[in-house]
C-alpha cells in the first residue's frame, strides 16, 4: 500500500503528498502556541481591506483620483506555518478561493492607474504611495535577517493607523518568515498518512479527486485562470474550497498537520512564546481597527 504524507514547501504553491518519519526530539508546545501559530501564518483579510481603503483615501487626498476597490485584495493562500494548503477557517476558503485561478498578468488596481499616467506623473504617484526614500524603517527578525521599508508615503501611513507603528507592522507581516526559517528542514518528515487517506476519501465522496493537498492544482485544471485582482471566486470554486476545508477538518488532517508541524519546532515556539502571544494580541487589536475602518467607509 502506498504511504502518503505531507511536506511543507515555502516556495511552492502546493503542499505535495509525501513523507515519512517523525521529529520526537522537540518538546511538546502548549495548545495556545499551536493555535497562535496558525493565526499568525498570514495577515487576516480585514487588515488587507483596511489597508486598501486608507491608501486609496490618502492618494485621493493627494490629488490622484484612484478607483475605489476597498475589498480588492489578492487571495490569502491556505497556510499553517510553512505548510501550504491548510485552510484556517471556512470563511477564508469561501472568500479567498485559490491563487491558481488568478490571471497570470493580473495587476493591482493602483498599478493599473499608474500605467495610465505619464512616466513623470507615475514616478510622483509612487512617491506619494510608497514614500520618497528620505526615511527608512528597519526590522531585524529573531534569526538575524534585516528588512527595511519606507517610513513615508501612504503605505506607511496606513500601517501606522492599523498597527500603531511601522515596527509592529513589519513584525506582524514578517513573522511567517521567521516560522519558515525555524521549520526549514524539520517539516519534511511529518507522518500523517492516515489522515491524508481519509481526507482524499472525503473529497472523492464529494466529487473531487485529489491526492494530498493538491486542491489548488485541481482548481486550476477545472476552472482555469479567470480572475482579475480582487475578483471573488466563482460559485464552483467556492464550493471546492469549502469542501476542501470541511474535509481537512472532518478527516483530522488539519489538526494533525498543525500539531505535527508545531511539535517539529516545539523548542523554538516555547523560546518565542512571549513574542508569539504578543503578536497574536497585536493582530487581534489590528483586526478590530481594520473592521472599524471598513465599516466607517460604507
Amino acid at each position: 500500500m502506498k504511504r502518503r504524507h505531507i511536506v511543507g514547501a515555502t516556495s511552492s504553491l502546493l503542499a505535495a503528498a509525501l513523507l515519512c518519519g517523525c521529529t520526537a526530539s522537540e518538546p511538546e508546545p502548549p495548545q495556545e502556541l499551536v493555535s497562535a501559530l496558525g493565526s499568525l501564518s498570514a495577515l487576516p483579510g480585514d487588515i488587507a481591506a483596511a489597508r486598501t481603503i486608507l491608501r486609496e483615501e490618502c492618494l485621493r487626498d493627494a490629488g490622484y483620483p484612484v478607483p475605489s476597490s476597498a475589498v480588492s485584495t489578492m487571495t490569502s493562500r491556505a497556510q499553517y506555518g510553512s505548510i501550504v494548503g491548510i485552510w484556517s477557517s471556512e470563511e477564508q476558503a469561501r472568500s479567498s478561493g485559490y491563487s491558481t485561478t488568478y490571471l497570470p498578468d493580473v495587476q493591482h488596481p493602483l498599478d493599473e492607474f499608474a500605467a495610465s499616467l505619464s512616466d513623470a506623473e507615475a514616478d510622483d504617484f509612487y512617491k506619494v504611495l510608497r514614500g520618497d526614500g528620505t526615511s527608512e524603517a528597519e526590522y531585524t527578525t529573531s534569526n538575524g535577517a534585516t528588512f527595511s521599508r519606507s517610513a513615508t508615503g501612504c503605505e506607511a501611513e496606513s500601517d501606522e493607523v492599523i498597527f500603531g507603528n511601522l515596527d509592529k507592522a513589519m513584525e506582524a507581516e514578517l513573522f511567517v518568515n521567521e516560522v519558515n526559517a525555524a521549520m526549514s528542514g524539520k517539516v519534511d518528515s511529518i507522518a500523517v498518512e492516515n489522515e491524508v487517506a481519509t481526507y482524499e476519501r472525503c473529497m472523492a465522496e464529494r466529487g473531487y479527486e485529489v491526492e494530498g493537498l493538491h486542491a489548488e492544482a485541481l482548481a486550476a485544471t477545472q476552472f482555469g485562470q479567470y480572475r482579475e485582482y480582487g475578483e471573488a471566486p466563482s460559485l464552483e470554486e467556492r464550493n471546492l474550497a469549502v469542501t476542501d476545508h470541511r474535509c481537512q477538518a472532518e478527516s483530522g488532517l488539519a489538526e494533525a498537520v498543525q500539531r505535527a508541524s508545531a511539535r517539529a519546532i516545539g523548542g523554538w515556539l516555547i523560546e518565542h512564546e512571549s513574542q508569539i502571544l504578543e503578536l497574536r494580541e497585536l493582530i487581534d487589536d489590528s483586526v478590530q481597527k481594520a473592521q472599524g475602518i471598513i465599516h466607517g467607509s460604507n
